[in-house]
């Protein structure tokens, strides 16, 4: 499957991600990814856990690192080293979903976008969940041609 090869390439390139991480601000993954990494730093915990922990890792310069987990239609994960934020997925009608690819990349785009508005996580993710649901009811990694209405 697509996620094991990504997974396995992950994998392979672990030594190069740990290398630049202490440089890392915002840390993006899915629960899967996540998962894998903290595996890889032999973290152990539940995910709120694990993700405190990969944001408390190494880091240099003056920002706090922000580790984001997506879970698809569950809440999306907000860590800090001493603080969790769950913020719930505004949910579209699944016969609307086409297709799931990019929803991803849609997400941290949508997210960063918002960042540049002010450090609001909250609002950061809600941003990037509403980019994400608006890329899976079109085939493949297209933008909409309509303005994107701002419900966040």
């Amino acid at each position: 499957s697509g996620v094991k090869h990504m997974l396995d390439s992950f994998n392979d390139k672990f030594n190069e991600i740990l290398a630049v991480l202490p440089y890392v601000d915002y840390l993006f993954g899915n629960e899967e990814e996540v998962d894998q990494f903290a595996k890889n730093l032999k973290f152990e915990g539940d995910l709120p856990q694990v993700m405190q922990q990969i944001a408390g890792y190494e880091k240099h310069g003056q920002r706090e690192r922000v580790v984001v987990c997506t879970q698809g239609k569950k809440p999306t994960l907000i860590a800090k080293k001493n603080e969790i934020i769950t913020v719930e997925v505004q949910l579209i009608d699944a016969s609307k979903i086409v297709d799931t690819n990019s929803a991803g990349d849609s997400f941290c785009g949508g997210f960063i976008a918002e960042l540049l508005n002010g450090p609001d996580l909250v609002k950061c993710a809600k941003a990037g969940n509403y980019s994400a649901s608006q890329t899976i009811q079109h085939e493949g990694s297209t933008i909409p041609k309509y303005a994107p209405v701002k419900t966040w």
